[in-house]
């Protein structure tokens, strides 16, 4: 019987075979019957592998969206921040007169400036029938209008000779108005008059600066009230009635193009035109 003389080779990592070499040069080659405790078969270490290179892309993939998630929560809340300066900014420009004017440019936006015998420049806009405004919308309009530097506001009429020059200026509009012998509308304007803040206390309205009103008092009562100190009052007879209408109580004061009397009127009626003074 020939004796036989095997050699074990171990090919890659945990395999083992083994060859026989026979005396006459034949070889056979087979696996290892056996295997010690620390060896591995390839499939195993293939799923390990496999398990290791899973659980490094679930990793990134966690890594990333964690990533993704607190970046779009960083531009939300700088887009969040941008907006509230943004409107910190416009609210502070917007309550500081002197700012707005400050750059010596008219803002009048179309309409002409009228002058008194005193100097005191106004502007009658005309909103027109199609976009007429109420009290507050002419309020916030005559805020945004510059001339000579000065800032304007809803005309405060505080001397007679004041009252004809506004009556005269309107009265042309309402003299166009009934060239038209179809047209019965009245033809009447803003003034800053208002006693929204306190019933039947008439005020002369400047300038709303944040919670800082800046008023002058005119008139006390109803249509038998009477002038506040030596303030000038130009009522229409029965004005002004303070009386509550399906449109709210008549607070806001308007002036008749027609008689050049004062009336009131809910603030939130329509008016075709509104006076801007400039001081």
């Amino acid at each position: 019987q020939q004796q036989q003389q095997q050699h074990r080779a171990t090919w890659g990592s945990g395999v083992s075979g083994q060859i026989t070499l026979d005396l006459d040069g034949s070889m056979e080659e087979g696996r290892s019957a056996v295997a010690t405790e620390d060896d591995q078969s390839l499939p195993t270490l293939l799923d390990d592998a496999l398990d290791f290179l899973a659980n490094r892309r679930n990793t990134w993939k966690h890594l990333l969206l964690l990533y993704t998630v607190t970046l779009i929560s960083f531009i939300m809340a700088a887009t969040a921040l941008g907006k509230a300066q943004s409107r910190s900014s416009t609210a502070d420009s917007g309550s500081d007169s002197t700012a707005l004017c400050s750059g010596g440019e008219d803002l009048l936006w179309g309409s002409d400036i009228v002058t008194s015998s005193q100097g005191q420049h106004y502007q009658l806009v005309e909103a027109g029938a199609e976009r007429a405004v109420d009290w507050k919308e002419a309020f916030e309009d005559a805020a945004s209008r510059c001339y000579d530097g000065k800032q304007g506001s809803l005309a405060a009429v505080e001397s007679s000779e004041e009252a004809a020059f506004l009556h005269t200026t309107l009265f042309s509009k309402y003299a166009e108005s009934k060239s038209d012998e179809d047209d019965e509308s009245s033809v009447q304007a803003w003034l800053g008059g208002t006693d929204m803040f306190s019933t039947s206390e008439f005020s002369w309205i400047d300038e709303i600066d944040g919670s800082t009103i800046s008023r002058s008092k005119f008139w006390t009562g109803g249509s038998s009230g009477e002038a506040a100190g030596d303030s000038f009052e130009n009522w229409a007879p029965g004005e002004p009635s303070n009386a509550d209408t399906s449109n709210g109580a008549q607070d806001c004061v308007a002036l008749d193009g027609e008689t050049g009397y004062w009336v009131d009127h809910p603030c939130t009626s329509l008016l075709d035109y509104f006076f801007v003074e400039f001081t």
